[in-house]
């Protein structure tokens, strides 16, 4: 599947930096530029990430459709334009009609089955745009007439191509009109679409956004009660949270396509095909795609960093422990369902009016005017212990203190040493723990 990226409607433009291109891997091509990316600081667009948050999900929707019809605009075109049988176009929008009529039943989806076609396109591929399925015509050869397919690739690196080497390829390509192939093929990127991948693809650096957000509302806090940003440290452990959230999300990319996989098996088997034919397509991809991948650990850590699909042996190993389920409870192992959209728009609006709330609690309090009198623990002391301790210009021992909600100064004096002084804020949530460190004059 190809992944979705916008580039209209201004709710969207916040997530265009995060949204891999079509194809693209995990936006990165070797784990190293992926551990790199994560020392740079994420830019939190508020404006956007508000705007975001109040589209009301059938507004999403329609925008999202019209958005995807103007990326792919020539690829829709080139679908009416390639040159296909008629037979091939009745056979493709038939079965995906069956399709998205169990779809429809099993998930509530209603989408429109003319809305798949082949493009000219040179390698094995398909992909789904969240109402569109496009099949590439390589694809289409490759599983009807596969030593054409094979026979024209050689024949454009060598200029020729003899009749034993056609004989050979033949061999160890055998099949023809392997149309059940292409069934599972459609069927898997029909569940991309019943999932709503594209829809979660485009959600999800915007709830990852809103987590930055948040986690910077909260860091405002917890510097205004300390009185210090959050240095090196903070930087470090935010880096490595970033780092982590590359390795989510190319598991959560393979995650789909594995999903994707699992229900084309169920929607095969309740249009009334045999879903055991996922396992000969998926073979078959693996004879002209699976292998070559370089050894070593750095080609480990980039294929968990930025390989946006599990190689076909292990999605093949998938696929057979969800057809064991298939075939004796007659269900998938587990329950499949398309991306909560209409749950999580909400979710983030209500979400971000906390914030915006906690944000005003925070600034009030820092002003002084709170008018709760409730006292916190909080924690100062000095050095040299022999400093004197004031808080609010009454002398105090260092060590645990009790204060009020709101703002103190804190100040720390010794003969021979320059006096120093800070501001601390006292939160329900967040109670200072500070040393004042002198210096000598």
């Amino acid at each position: 599947m190809k992944n979705f990226s916008p580039r209209a409607f201004v709710a969207l433009l916040l997530i265009l930096a995060s949204v891999p291109l079509p194809c693209a891997a995990q936006g990165c091509r070797s784990w190293a530029e992926a551990l790199a990316k994560s020392f740079f600081p994420h830019q939190i667009d508020q404006k956007g990430l508000y705007e975001f948050a109040n589209v009301p999900p059938q507004e999403y929707f329609r925008e999202a459709v019209k958005i995807e019809e103007k990326e792919f605009g020539d690829s829709i075109k080139n679908s009416r334009l390639q040159e296909v049988s008629d037979d091939i176009q009745l056979r493709l929008s038939t079965a995906l009609k069956r399709f998205y009529g169990v779809g429809s039943q099993l998930y509530g989806e209603q989408l429109n089955p003319d809305d798949v076609g082949v493009i000219p396109e040179a390698d094995v591929n398909a992909f789904a745009t969240g109402s569109h399925i496009f099949m590439h015509a390589a694809l289409m050869q490759y599983f009807l007439q596969p030593a054409d397919y094979l026979a024209g690739i050689v024949k454009a690196k060598n200029g020729e191509i003899t009749s034993a080497q056609y004989g050979d390829i033949h061999a160890a390509f055998p099949w023809q009109d392997d149309w059940d192939s292409i069934y599972f093929i459609l069927a898997h990127e029909a569940s991309h679409n019943l999932m709503r991948h594209r829809d979660e693809m485009t959600l999800g650096p915007v709830l990852t956004m809103f987590a930055d957000y948040e986690q910077s509302v909260r860091n405002y806090r917890k510097d205004l009660a300390n009185s210090h940003t959050g240095g090196v440290k903070r930087y470090l452990w935010q880096s490595m949270k970033n780092f982590s959230q590359e390795v989510q999300n190319a598991e959560q990319q393979r995650n789909r396509e594995v999903e994707a996989d699992t229900v084309g098996l169920l929607i095969l088997q309740r249009s009334g095909l045999n879903p055991e034919v996922a396992l000969t397509a998926a073979e078959r991809m693996d004879m002209l795609l699976g292998g070559g991948n370089a050894n070593g650990w750095q080609a480990g850590m980039t294929e968990v960093l930025c390989s946006t699909h599990p190689d076909w042996v292990v999605r093949i190993q998938k696929m057979q422990t969800s057809l064991n389920c298939l075939r004796s409870t007659g269900n998938l192992c587990e329950n499949h369902a398309p991306y909560p959209v209409e749950k999580l728009l909400p979710q983030l609006r209500e979400g971000i009016a906390r914030l915006d709330g906690y944000q005003e609690e925070t600034v009030r309090i820092a002003e002084g005017k709170s008018s709760s009198a409730e006292v916190f623990e909080s924690e100062v002391n000095v050095d040299p212990k022999d400093a004197t301790l004031q808080i609010d210009g009454r002398i105090a021992s260092p060590g645990k203190v009790q204060l009020p909600l709101g703002p103190h100064t804190v100040s720390a004096a010794k003969d021979g040493y320059r006096q120093q002084e800070l501001q601390i804020t006292i939160f329900s949530d967040v109670q200072p723990k500070v040393k004042i460190k002198l210096k000598k004059l």
